[in-house]
């Protein structure tokens, strides 16, 4: 083609500077000269074709009616008749269906189909009398199309057509068809180097068989030459045309842009979805040479495009595996936990619920969801968990839950913690039996519970494991205690419940009299709260601070209502002992079904009369010469069939020790002489026994009146006895004594 420009730019010059010829012959002799110049043409450059195709079909129409001062006064003169010439010359119409006349006689026109830039073959030039020219056209099968007006068409420089401007997209080449280096079928390249590509398509032309070439570029400029309309597909768009994918994508790149569409509107950040699994419905094969996946859930939602080179290809839908390793605490939920990503559950999630698990890994599924792989503490599986079921924790003690309640500390020996580094912050003995506010709770990976626990200010007072605690009311629990107690003030309310919501009295007519404390409540509000006894009549409960506690090292009370057994109802003169051991094991709860009859029955025997050994004689006949009774050692062995080796002899035992027995709840059956008289002695073959000795149930005492409580089964009931007394008769007796603990 560089050798036709030249020629064609040559006519022009020709033309333009000429003047010797008529305007008419100068068209004449640059139209042969156009023609001949394609038919002669070798291959050229795109760019020159171009721009000398404008610069040839603008100098060749418009110089004609143009005055030169040169030119003869006679080849100026009018046209006074219709001129033909027969040309050879290529055109292209410039305009969208131009007039087209069947008989320039007539001057008979029809609008054409003809689109801008179809290129005809002029075989005639018709020059009327009015200056205006026409062209016969012709089709490339030869068949007359019709005149044309001159300013209805460019001339071209060959078959090709004119050069129109286009600048889109070319892409789906044909692997099996060809770019040109010009319009005469010289082959440049194969277009199946291209097959993957989005091409510049920065002109096309229309050309004389009716087949639209596309003139193309790569996206370094390089020109590639032209491509038949049926050889690729055209995109108005750089990325190309849209081409079915169908495959599993993961984002493994961290600083990608997710696009909203291919002006570079961003919508996400790849970092947002990383290792995350997507479908890639579709891709693009960009101008700029990379490829853009359209990436969509599941759930067909999509999420916009992303350069494949921040992604790699999956065959499975959950993805690939990731390490996770965090702790995290199982929701109470309706879920599974699965064994495969086939969906079939391994177990119900209620099963997990509230209890802390080790992720070590972690699946981005296609689906949009993320899934754990758990473990426990002994490092068993318990399987893929939907992370929206969980709660991601800081550390092994798991994701906080809220708990609310309140707890009482029942245990002296926890540690209050700080954090979960282990950072010690308190003891629990210094708020032993205290009520809190759990306000919540961690299911630690280590399988125990910490409470978070609050007084009724809000003050944090650490974490504590809950086996540490009960769980209570707002009031605390019964903390039993068996103590005597003056109230001090009569403006205090005695309440029915602890909720406050209802008043059994006051203690207006209480005041400076000693009553019996049974239990007491530590309750949140910080008061501890009595609930106050007379004899067995209840009195309410009510504020500590309205009492003075006879409970302490000097003054004490205590009573623990052992039961009655008289042993003279069954005629068990010498029953005693048996009577006395009944009330003080049904104390403690055992031998509850037992009557006073049945069970001296059961009482040991010695065969030898030996006290030592088993009860002397028998409880119901006196005979001479015979020590009817049983001491503390075969006593205490018969009383552990019933409790179970709680019984212990304490013979020996100082009188002023006997009471901390007693503080502790515990009853004792206690050697003394009938009606504390001093002993009288007779000696047996088994050694010296007290003649006038007495078996009693000792169950309280009150430190105040310095006075013991007995329950004695002979006929005497309920006793209350000063110390002294009661001393001297267990010191006459050699200090014999049997605990019940």
């Amino acid at each position: 083609m560089k050798n036709k420009i030249l020629l064609g730019c040559f006519s022009c010059m020709i033309l333009v500077s000429t003047d010797t010829y008529l305007a008419e012959e100068v068209v004449k002799e640059t139209t042969t000269t156009s023609s001949s110049s394609v038919v002669m043409s070798t291959e050229s450059t795109e760019l020159t074709q171009e721009t000398t195709e404008s610069i040839t079909s603008h100098s060749v129409e418009k110089v004609s009616p143009q005055k030169n001062e040169d030119i003869k006064e006679e080849d100026t003169a009018p046209i006074s008749e219709n001129q033909k010439e027969e040309i050879h010359q290529f055109i292209s119409v410039n305009k969208e269906h131009p007039m087209i006349y069947l008989d320039m006689e007539e001057a008979t026109s029809n609008e054409s189909s003809f689109v801008k830039g179809q290129t005809f073959l002029a075989k005639e030039k018709i020059t009327k009398s009015d200056g205006n020219i026409f062209y016969l056209l012709f089709n490339h099968l030869d068949e007359k199309v019709g005149f044309v007006s001159s300013n209805d068409i460019e001339l071209a420089g060959s078959q090709g057509g004119v050069y129109q401007s286009f600048w889109k997209y070319g892409t789906d080449v044909n692997v099996n068809g060809s770019a040109y280096s010009d319009f005469e079928g010289t082959v440049k390249n194969s277009l199946v180097q291209y097959k993957d590509l989005t091409l510049r398509v920065r002109g096309k032309y229309h050309s004389f068989d009716g087949t639209i070439y596309y003139s193309m570029d790569d996206n370094k400029g390089n020109w590639l030459g032209y491509v038949s309309e049926k050889d690729l597909t055209i995109t108005e768009g750089a990325q190309g045309s849209y081409q079915e994918f169908g495959q599993n994508v993961i984002i493994n790149k961290d600083n990608y842009t997710i696009w909203q569409n291919f002006n570079w509107q961003k919508k996400y950040d790849s970092k947002q979805f990383l290792n995350r699994t997507f479908v890639a419905k579709g891709m693009y094969r960009h101008f700029n040479g990379d490829t853009y996946y359209s990436l969509y859930d599941l759930n067909d939602k999509w999420y916009g495009y992303i350069n494949s080179t921040g992604t790699k290809l999956t065959t499975e839908n959950q993805g690939e595996y990731v390490s996770y390793n965090k702790y995290v605490t199982v929701k109470n939920s309706g879920g599974s936990a699965w064994n495969s990503f086939s969906w079939n559950a391994r177990q119900p999630l209620s099963q997990l619920a509230n209890k802390t698990y080790k992720a070590k890994g972690i699946y981005y599924h296609a689906n949009g969801e993320d899934y754990l792989s758990l473990y426990d503490k002994d490092n068993k599986w318990q399987g893929y968990v939907n992370k929206n079921f969980v709660t991601v924790a800081d550390g092994a003690q798991g994701g906080y839950q809220n708990y609310d309640k309140y707890v009482s500390i029942t245990k002296n020996n926890y540690t209050m913690w700080q954090n979960f580094d282990w950072k010690k912050r308190g003891d629990s003995k210094n708020i032993y039996e205290k009520t809190f506010l759990a306000k919540g709770k961690y299911q630690h990976y280590n399988g125990e519970t910490y409470l978070s626990i609050f007084d009724s200010s809000g003050k944090w007072y650490g974490y504590i494991n809950s086996n540490g605690t009960k769980f209570t009311e707002r009031s605390g629990y019964a903390i039993p205690m068996n103590k005597v107690v003056t109230v001090t003030n009569g403006n205090y309310d005695l309440w029915r419940n602890l909720n406050f919501s209802s008043k059994k009295g006051t203690t207006k007519g209480l005041v400076n009299k000693p009553y019996k404390v049974k239990y007491k409540y530590e309750h949140y509000n910080g008061s501890t709260y009595y609930s106050m006894y007379e004899g067995d009549n209840w009195l309410g409960y009510l504020n500590n601070t309205g009492v003075k506690e006879a409970a302490g090292k000097n003054s004490t009370y205590v009573m623990l209502n052992a039961p009655t057994h008289n042993q003279n109802d069954i005629h068990a003169d010498m029953g005693c002992e048996a009577a006395s051991l009944l009330q003080a094991l049904q104390v403690k709860g055992f031998a509850k079904n037992y009557t006073l009859a049945p069970f001296i029955e059961e009482m040991p025997r010695s065969k030898n009369n030996n006290p030592n050994e088993g009860f002397s004689g028998s409880p119901y006949v006196v005979r001479d010469g015979v020590y009817h009774s049983i001491f503390p050692k075969p006593l205490t062995k018969w009383a552990n069939d019933y409790a179970h080796g709680t019984a212990a002899d304490i013979s020996g035992t100082e009188f002023k020790r006997l009471s901390n027995e007693l503080e502790k709840g515990n009853p004792i059956v206690l050697y003394i002489t009938l009606e504390y008289a001093k002993p009288r002695y007779h000696n047996y073959h088994w050694g010296r026994g007290v003649e006038n000795a007495h078996v009693v149930t000792l169950d309280g005492y009150n430190s105040q009146t310095n006075m013991y409580h007995l329950v004695d089964p002979n006929d005497r009931g309920v006793n209350w006895v000063s110390a002294s007394t009661l001393q001297a008769s267990y010191q006459y007796n050699e200090k014999k004594s049997v605990v019940i603990r």
